[in-house]
């Protein structure tokens, strides 16, 4: 069945379930699934029974068995199953965990169930984790477990954040966005001394706005690794974005990032970064003012929409379309808004 619920915003809510009752004919019928699946779903659902209920013995054995599993939903089932049994049984194992990708989950399972008292076993559980040998999600592991145990146990002391910094220094970039975004936060929170330079390159070459403003907001609160140039590049960008298209919202968004980072700027570099603080990003062309003309109908657009001898005007299109206020709800390639149909397809 096919579930989904609509409303919100003070509107008529409602849940659907869609459920296909016509015949099935040869083609139509779903494939059969093969034995290593029902296995692994059999194995999943397994563990899951040990999510609910007493504990059980067997479960730590076999949560801490499929921490490494090659299918995430039975990784992430036998961790929360590990999560469910008392930590005291269980956390004297995790240090002879042989696969670092499943070594680096069971810390996650640690700071999410532990105490303060058990930092110390955590950050050596995580510093034996070689990052060469593991796999990109078991990387995003190692640094979400981490993580974890700065913000459950108290941050990291100088030592502490020493140690990260020598197991991630370099990484960043790595050319996978979502670890990545793991490396330069943490990049940003251990206050390494290269991770300035390198997000402020990493958001003037990322190719899509998500990445850009993720990079532009980890970089807000940063106080260190700047000069006089990262700043022009890291405000400037600012200023390009504002004539990006985006929903209702975006522009709030983007000047809220930047409020906070000009408060983190120092007295005497505001100064030197007026001239870039203060500009105008120009007019945007959807704000253009056009001369009413006349309310043409479909009907007397037809014959010269219709003549396949006239050469199309891209270009022209194209800011008819911005200054049409278009773009305010309708999404145009990487361009536009959410509010409408993508009319990208149109065509």
């Amino acid at each position: 069945a096919l579930y989904f619920a609509i409303g919100g915003r003070k509107t008529q809510s409602g849940l659907y379930r869609i459920v296909y009752r016509g015949e099935l004919d040869e083609k139509a019928k779903p494939s059969t699934v093969d034995k290593k699946t029902e296995k692994l779903v059999a194995l999943r659902k397994r563990l899951e029974s040990f999510h609910v209920g007493e504990p059980k013995p067997q479960a730590i054995r076999m949560a801490l068995r499929n921490l490494g599993n090659a299918d995430r939903g039975v990784r992430f089932a036998a961790r929360i199953a590990l999560e469910h049994q008392p930590v005291e049984k269980w956390k004297g194992r995790i240090e002879s965990i042989e696969d670092p990708n499943a070594r680096a989950l069971a810390v996650i399972a640690l700071a999410r169930t532990g105490s303060p008292e058990d930092k110390t076993l955590a950050m050596s559980t995580l510093k034996s984790c070689d990052w060469e040998s593991m796999s990109d999600e078991g990387r995003i592991a190692l640094l979400r477990a981490y993580a974890l145990v700065a913000i459950r146990f108290d941050g990291f002391d100088a030592v502490q954040s020493q140690q990260v910094q020598q197991q991630i220094a370099n990484r960043f970039p790595t050319g996978n966005d979502n670890l990545d975004r793991e490396l330069s936060q943490m990049l940003v929170y251990i206050e390494s001394p290269e991770a300035t330079g390198k997000i402020v390159s990493a958001l003037l070459d990322a190719p899509s706005q998500e990445n850009q403003i993720f990079y532009a907001l980890t970089l807000r609160g940063v106080r260190d690794g700047w000069n006089e140039d990262l700043y022009r590049d890291y405000f400037n960008w600012f200023n390009r974005v504002q004539s990006a298209r985006g929903g209702m919202s975006f522009g709030g968004f983007i000047n809220n990032i930047k409020n906070a980072a000009v408060a983190n700027l120092p007295g005497e570099a505001k100064a030197k970064l007026a001239e870039v603080l203060n500009a105008k990003t120009g007019a945007d062309e959807t704000t253009e003012q056009r001369a009413f003309v006349k309310k043409w109908t479909v009907d007397e657009l037809l014959e010269t929409a219709g003549d396949s001898k006239r050469t199309p005007d891209f270009d022209n299109g194209k800011s008819v379309f911005a200054a049409a206020q278009c773009y305010n709800c309708h999404r145009m390639g990487i361009q536009g808004g959410i509010l409408g149909p993508d009319l990208t397809g149109a065509g």
